[in-house]
């Protein structure tokens, strides 16, 4: 099958859950073999656009020098959680524009998409529904503008324990996004032999009886959806196993999925690439999940 990662992209700022993203992205390279980047977007103070610079160069060798001991401090804390086991070179990459960035994602997006096959692993700081809406994440941001695979973690991820990847989470509904997410999936598989869990899972009252013509017809769409999957995942060595899953919504059913996992496991899944605006009209099932699975997430666009 044709390798869909090149490289992985680490953003990191210092804090705890981009700490927890280098140390999965350790061992996704490890596991992947293709090299490991970390980025810190390194912003420009608006006052050193003054419409005088000399009178500002002290100033802006100052706060240049304090930038730069932020990023040396943040990728010096990436290195000290990265996999015992982990010895390939690693490149510090130092992003920034020529005025000031008021938006990082923007910055890691466009050097992302410079570099074809690139997975992008950030941290989330868990700020839920209202808390992006009102304050915006960079993470989210990214997962919206980001035609690629984007893996989430958390800094308090509880079920991925390190090198030994038990179980693959793969929820599809038939799209081309979720066919994309299988085809990494496999990759992965194939690196770590790790079996894949296919999840479809069916928008209805779980408590509800449904008559006969109905079950039939939600049979016959999981056994297509199923085999759609198990076509984009190819020729596997490891086990694939599905689960048919009625639940009120698939968020829902992907989440009390997950939690019921006691191993190591990662979750990957399609996006259907909606708006921002759109997302928070609306809901997205990508988003919910990542903010409510102890697990990293993948996303694929």
């Amino acid at each position: 099958m044709t390798k869909r990662t090149s490289l992985v992209a680490v953003p990191v700022d210092g804090s705890p859950s981009a700490i927890a993203a280098a140390r999965h992205a350790s061992h996704l390279v490890t596991w992947l073999e293709v090299p490991l980047q970390l980025l810190y977007v390194k912003p420009l103070n608006p006052a050193e656009l003054s419409d005088i610079p000399a009178n500002r160069l002290h100033e802006v060798d100052h706060d240049h020098g304090v930038l730069q001991r932020a990023a040396d401090e943040a990728f010096a804390k990436a290195r000290e959680v990265l996999a015992p086991s982990f010895n390939e070179t690693i490149q510090e990459i130092t992003l920034h524009e020529e005025s000031f960035v008021k938006d990082p994602s923007r910055v890691i997006v466009d050097y992302a998409s410079q570099h074809p096959g690139c997975m992008i692993v950030m941290g989330s700081r868990g700020v839920g529904e209202l808390g992006r809406f009102m304050l915006g994440s960079v993470s989210n941001a990214v997962v919206h503008k980001y035609r690629g695979a984007v893996t989430i973690v958390h800094d308090n991820d509880m079920t991925y324990r390190g090198a030994h990847l038990e179980w693959i989470l793969l929820p599809v509904d038939g799209s081309p996004h979720s066919d994309a997410a299988a085809e990494l999936a496999a990759e992965l598989s194939l690196a770590t032999q790790a079996p894949v869990d296919l999840m479809f899972c069916h928008a209805a009252n779980p408590a509800s009886s449904l008559a006969k013509s109905q079950l039939d017809n939600e049979r016959q769409e999981s056994r297509y959806v199923f085999s759609r999957a198990r076509k984009h995942l190819g020729k596997l060595n490891a086990a694939i196993v599905e689960h048919h899953i009625v639940t009120g919504h698939p968020a829902e059913g992907i989440i009390t999925h997950v939690r019921q996992q006691t191993g190591s496991v990662v979750l990957i899944m399609g996006h259907r690439g909606m708006s921002q605006w759109q997302d928070h009209l609306l809901g997205s099932v990508s988003h919910r999940v990542i903010d409510a699975v102890p697990c990293p997430v993948t996303v694929v666009t």
